[in-house]
């Protein structure tokens, strides 16, 4: 059996970008966007 695995990278930071145009607050600092349909973040 065969399985896909198909992951987005988003290499230019743009969801981030438009988050940070929303909130100032978000400027200078490290951060990352999610969506809502269980998403997980691991950073060191």
């Amino acid at each position: 059996m065969v399985t896909t695995l198909i992951g987005h990278i988003d290499s230019d930071c743009f969801y981030v970008s438009c988050e940070r145009i929303r909130s100032y607050s978000l400027r200078g600092v490290p951060c990352g966007v999610l969506g809502n349909q269980g998403a997980c973040v691991i950073a060191k």
